[in-house]
C-alpha cells in the first residue's frame, strides 16, 4: 500500500497543471455568460504557494522521518490558510487492520468493483446501499487566478454608460450626462488614474482596483437638490458656488497588460551608458513629454543603483557625491529621454504646441514604456558581404540599426526612436566622429 501511495503521489505531480487548468476553464465558461467584462487568466507561481504539511504533531524534521515520529512541535495556527495535499485517503488504525486482513484484497485476483472499493475503504457514494461512485485518485495543481478586468494598462477610462441609479443612458451620450473631469480635492494625486487636461481624458495608469468619482454635468441648486447617497463613495455632492454637482463613484479593475504594444527603454546612465541608448525627441514637433508615474514605477528611488565594481571620484574623501535618484525623465535642453534605477511599466504622454491658454498643450498621443536594465542580445546570421537587415516584425521599416559601441559611430543613419516614429515617418540624423 505504501508503494502504491508513493506511485500515486508521483502521478499526481506530473498531472497537476493540465487538470487544474481544465477545471478553471470550465468554471470560467459559466461565468462568461454572466459577466460583461473580459476574463483575465493569470498563473500563480507554484513556488509562491505556501504549502503546509498536515501533521498533527508538527511536520517531520527531515525527509524519511515521517514514520519514526521525529517531528517538530506544532505551532499555533499552523493549519490556517493551508493547501492540503494527499495521495490516498487517510484511514483509522481499525480500517488499516481491516484492509490488511481482508480476504478479498489478499486474494489479489478480484476485479475492481464497488465491493472491492468498500473493502479498500476508498471514498465512495452509495444509493440504496449500492456503490455508484468511487474516488480512486485525486490530482491538484498550481492555482490560477481568474478575474474580470475593466481596462488594460494605458486605456482611456470612459464615463459610465449608466446614470447614478444604475439605469442605462440609452440614446443620451455619456459625455453629455457626465463631466469629463472626475471629482477631486487634491488634483487627482494618488488616484490610480491620470486626468489629462490636454486631451481631457482619463487614463488607467495603475494596475489593480480603481475607483473614479464622476460628476453629473447638469448641476442642482439648493432648491431642487434631490435626496441622494453615493452608493460606492464617501462623498455624494460637490458645491461650486450656487451649483451643486451630483457625484457617482464607479469601481473598475485595471489589468497589468498593456492596451497597446509597449515601447522598450533601457537604462542609460553610469555603467549602462554604452549599452542603453537615450531616446532623442524631435523638439520641433514635440513640445513636452509628460511621464506619468505610478506606485510600481515611482519618479525617484530612495538610493541610487550601485553596480558591481562601481566607484565614485569622492571615494576615500569626506565629500558626499550627488546621487542620481531619477528613474525615467526627459531633459528638454538635450532633447532626450533617459532611464536609470528602476524597472517597470510607465505611461508617457506626448504633447505638441502650447495652447493660447498658456496651460495646456496640443496632445500628440500616448505611449506605454517598459523600462528594463539592459537589452538582451540576439544572434543573427548574415552571410559575408550581405547588408545588415532588420529583424522580422520590426515596427518601423524606415529606421536603421545603430552600433551599441559609440566608438564605432561613424556617420551612420540612426533612428530617433519612438517619439519621432509616433504615427509619422522616422526622422534620421547623422553623428560624425571627431
Amino acid at each position: 500500500m505504501e508503494k502504491a501511495a508513493s506511485q500515486m503521489k508521483g502521478s499526481m505531480k506530473s498531472l497537476r497543471v493540465p487538470l487544474l487548468g481544465l477545471g478553471t476553464l470550465v468554471s470560467a465558461g459559466a461565468a462568461l455568460a454572466q459577466l460583461a467584462l473580459p476574463i483575465e487568466f493569470r498563473h500563480v507561481n507554484q513556488g509562491e504557494t505556501k504549502l503546509n504539511a498536515q501533521w498533527q504533531g508538527g511536520p517531520p524534521t527531515a525527509v524519511g522521518n515521517e514514520s519514526t515520529g521525529v517531528h517538530v512541535a506544532p505551532t499555533r495556527g499552523q493549519f490556517r490558510s493551508l493547501m492540503p495535499l494527499g495521495a490516498i485517503p487517510g484511514l483509522k488504525r481499525s480500517d488499516w487492520e481491516a484492509v490488511r486482513t481482508s480476504a478479498v484484497l489478499n486474494n489479489g485476483t478480484t476485479p475492481f468493483s464497488g465491493a472491492v472499493a468498500q473493502e479498500m475503504r476508498l471514498p465512495r457514494a452509495t444509493v440504496d446501499g449500492t456503490v455508484v461512485m468511487v474516488l480512486r485518485r485525486g490530482h491538484i495543481g498550481a492555482p490560477y487566478l481568474s478575474r474580470p478586468v475593466s481596462f488594460a494598462f494605458g486605456s482611456i477610462v470612459a464615463a459610465p454608460e449608466k446614470d447614478e441609479r444604475g439605469v442605462l443612458l440609452g440614446s443620451t451620450p455619456s459625455t453629455a450626462y457626465w463631466l469629463p473631469e472626475p471629482h477631486t480635492t487634491n488634483n487627482h494625486a494618488g488616484t490610480g488614474y491620470y486626468w489629462s487636461p490636454h486631451a481631457r481624458q482619463v487614463y488607467a495608469i495603475q494596475p489593480g482596483p480603481l475607483a473614479v468619482t464622476w460628476r453629473k454635468a447638469q448641476p442642482y441648486t439648493v432648491a431642487n437638490r434631490p435626496t441622494y447617497t453615493n452608493p460606492n463613495g464617501p462623498v455624494s455632492w460637490q458645491t461650486n458656488g450656487a451649483n451643486i454637482f451630483l457625484l457617482y463613484t464607479e469601481n473598475y479593475i485595471v489589468s497589468g497588460s498593456a492596451a497597446k504594444p509597449p515601447r522598450k527603454m533601457y537604462w542609460t546612465q553610469k555603467g549602462f551608458q554604452n549599452i542603453g541608448v537615450s531616446v532623442r525627441v524631435p523638439t520641433a514637433r514635440v513640445g513636452a513629454v509628460n511621464i506619468v508615474y505610478n506606485n510600481n514605477f515611482p519618479r525617484t528611488v530612495a538610493a541610487e543603483y550601485t553596480g558591481v565594481g562601481s566607484s565614485s571620484p569622492s571615494d576615500g574623501t569626506g565629500n558626499q557625491p550627488l546621487e542620481e535618484l531619477r528613474t525615467l525623465w526627459y531633459d528638454q535642453q538635450l532633447g532626450s529621454i533617459y532611464a536609470y534605477n528602476a524597472e517597470g511599466r510607465v505611461f508617457v504622454e506626448l504633447l505638441g504646441d502650447l495652447r493660447p491658454d498658456g496651460q495646456t498643450y496640443q496632445p500628440l498621443g500616448t505611449e506605454i514604456v517598459d523600462v528594463t536594465k539592459q537589452p538582451q542580445p540576439a544572434d543573427v546570421t548574415i552571410e559575408l558581404g550581405n547588408a545588415f537587415s532588420r529583424r522580422t516584425g520590426d515596427r518601423w521599416p524606415s529606421c536603421s540599426p545603430r552600433p551599441c559601441n559609440r566608438e564605432w559611430d561613424r556617420s551612420l543613419p540612426i533612428c530617433t526612436a519612438w517619439p519621432a516614429c509616433c504615427g509619422r515617418n522616422c526622422t534620421r540624423s547623422r553623428r560624425h566622429s571627431t
